[in-house]
């Protein structure tokens, strides 16, 4: 096995054709490891980070076996790019590939690290607990690593029905009652979605909700600041992202569901909703969103939530649960140290806060 190392934007640009062959061939890709996800944010966000994007390969760079996309932050940690936004984080891999040729890769990784000479740690976020190329990487890795559990995401599954209310079979009756009635309570409001080609991107109608939800102290105003909206354009033009709307009957736009589509399975991850002061119009939105692809898709659909367990989304929908993993390593001990006692002390934080939560929240809130 090869390596290359494309370390400058005109690299990065001149190289999408190869980078979007082997995307479009490999099945559980996301939109996580796309060209254009990488691309748009590190162009519009990350330019002052050095790239580190590698390429693995056989005879031929134009024909990889992976591409790794990353970059090095300022403290010479290198990380995959965009890694803050990122709900799947992976390496893009050839498809059926043997565990023989996988462990080359990962060998032909592990020198790369080892020759950067700019690289002083490696840092992988949020990484699914079903990935089997991170922790075989971190295996071959020396023992100055650590690995702990950071995240989770949830997700349902729907098979399509038209009586939609039966797709939550999961639920005992008075759960689906209460699906029922948060449904029930905009039923009124017009669901629609907004595709690339089809529709033009809704930009007006998208800042205005944004505006509704910094004035009301919802969010702060950084949410969806320029650079995002960059992001977010270029991947709805990409045809990466679709937009659940949903309107009154004065047209009026209520709720956006910002839906980042999986390109070879029927996964719709539910990324940014954005919304105005309508009561329970984010959950409604949820069900409305479900209730269409019930009604339009003719397989076995996935509902992603995304990371997070946050309470709304737990409690009325009751998904599973896939824990999410970092993977840290560092070339010295001084810097493991320094990492692993951080750590030790922001998860005890994090679990103290866990464990105390209610308590805590009550006396914030005085």
């Amino acid at each position: 096995m090869h390596y290359r190392i494309i370390k400058t934007t005109e690299d990065f640009s001149s190289y999408r054709k190869p980078w979007e062959e082997l995307y479009a061939s490999v099945q559980d890709a996301t939109p996580f490891q796309s060209y254009a996800w990488n691309r748009e944010w590190y162009v519009n966000r990350y330019s002052d980070h050095p790239l580190f994007i590698l390429v693995i390969y056989r005879n031929n760079p134009e024909n990889p076996s992976l591409i790794a996309p990353m970059m090095i932050d300022k403290k010479g940690t290198l990380r995959f790019i965009a890694d803050g936004h990122t709900d799947y984080s992976t390496f893009l891999m050839e498809k059926n590939i043997k565990i023989s040729a996988r462990y080359e890769i990962m060998k032909t990784f592990k020198t790369a690290i080892e020759n950067g000479e700019e690289i002083r740690s490696v840092e992988m976020k949020n990484i699914p607990q079903s990935n089997k190329d991170v922790p075989l990487l971190f295996s071959l890795l020396d023992y100055k690593k650590i690995i702990y559990q950071n995240n989770a995401v949830s997700y349902l599954e729907f098979v399509p029905e038209k009586d939609f209310m039966k797709c939550f079979g999961h639920m005992t009756s008075k759960q689906r009652s209460e699906v029922k009635r948060v449904f029930k309570k905009n039923e009124s409001l017009h669901s629609a979605w907004l595709r690339a080609g089809r529709d033009p991107f809704p930009e007006k109608e998208m800042m205005g909700l944004v505006a509704c939800m910094i004035d009301s102290g919802s969010r702060d105003r950084n949410f969806l600041n320029p650079t995002l909206m960059k992001v977010i354009r270029s991947l709805y033009e990409n045809n990466l992202m679709i937009i659940h709307e949903m309107k009154d009957g004065e047209n009026k736009t209520s709720c956006m569901n910002l839906v980042l589509k999986f390109p070879k399975t029927d996964t719709y991850l539910l990324w940014i909703d954005i919304y105005n002061d309508t009561p329970l119009i984010n959950l409604s939105s949820y069900v409305s969103l479900i209730k269409s692809l019930c009604e339009t898709e003719n397989e076995t659909f996935r509902i992603d939530f995304g990371r997070g367990l946050y309470d709304y989304k737990i409690k009325n929908f009751l998904p599973e649960i896939e824990l999410q993993y970092s993977y840290y390593y560092a070339k010295n001990e001084t810097l493991f140290l320094r990492f692993l006692t951080k750590t030790l002390f922001l998860l005890g934080i994090k679990n103290f806060y866990k464990k105390n939560k209610t308590s805590i929240n009550r006396i914030l809130r005085r």
